[in-house]
């Protein structure tokens, strides 16, 4: 299962490229004093790898090496506003994205594309896996 949660080579250059190789937090300029004015950017799974979160574009952000941590750390009491954040830009770029449909499932996400009907969803390189496109791209 760790394979599945892993960003491949292919969604990691797709999420620098979305996100302008900038942190999602710092861009919005959300609680500052913790970014990290020296670069280190980290991609940071939306739905996390401990909650079986895969490692595709669609469950990735660009965060700063402090906001991740602070994402991450969740002891300032922040993590669920964070969380929510994400989850609603993954929402603007992904119309239908769910936590469901970036959770690894043994037996794969058929309910999920039952739950999504409308948003056009795909199987990816991950067998048995299925994620939403963004708005107005061909297949992936």
């Amino acid at each position: 299962m760790a394979k599945q949660t892993e960003f491949t080579a292919k969604a990691r250059k797709a999420i620098h490229k979305r996100d302008m190789e900038s942190c999602f937090f710092c861009l919005r300029g959300y609680h500052m004093e913790n970014a990290c004015r020296y670069g280190g950017l980290q991609i940071m799974h939306v739905v996390p790898r401990s909650q079986m979160g895969l490692g595709v574009e669609q469950n990735g952000v660009l965060g700063c090496i402090g906001h991740h941590s602070l994402m991450d750390n969740g002891n300032k009491g922040l993590r669920g506003e964070m969380q929510a954040m994400l989850e609603d830009y993954m929402q603007d770029i992904y119309p239908g994205w769910s936590r469901e449909a970036v959770t690894y499932s043994k037996y794969g996400n058929s309910q999920v594309l039952e739950t999504l009907k409308g948003s056009r969803i795909t199987q990816g390189e991950h067998d048995g896996f299925s994620f939403l496109e963004k708005k107005g791209e061909d297949s992936i």
